[in-house]
């Protein structure tokens, strides 16, 4: 069973709780086993990735294009995967590569394992 390790920035949220919880639910329903964690604050954030042990997981953020850019140097220092929930206003980096603005779909595009190399 793969692992995922969902982080969510709490002030990201804005109505869409249903939506949160019905992508949680399909990742879970494709055999997923997922961890949430709210994230207080980037030292916080950057502690969780660096904290995760699974060595196969992956890690999923959600939030916005901020939440992302703090996450990214460590889940590049731990060779981790990331994947993107977008929770923030604009979602710039997660449109850029694809990922659906909805979070059902968003969750979709993680089951069905869909990868981009950032550089």
């Amino acid at each position: 069973m793969q692992h995922a390790l969902l982080i969510i920035n709490p002030n990201s949220r804005n109505g869409q709780a249903e939506a949160f919880e019905d992508a949680v639910r399909l990742l879970e329903a494709s055999g997923m086993e997922i961890s949430v964690c709210d994230s207080e604050s980037e030292a916080h954030l950057v502690s969780l990735i660096e904290d995760y042990e699974r060595k196969d997981g992956i890690v999923i953020i959600g939030g916005g294009d901020g939440t992302i850019s703090s996450a990214l140097e460590a889940l590049h220092t731990c060779q981790r995967t990331l994947a993107i929930f977008p929770m923030g206003t604009a979602n710039d980096l997660a449109r850029s590569i694809g990922v659906p603005a909805n979070l059902l779909e968003a969750a979709q595009v993680i089951v069905d394992g869909r990868r981009e190399q950032l550089s």
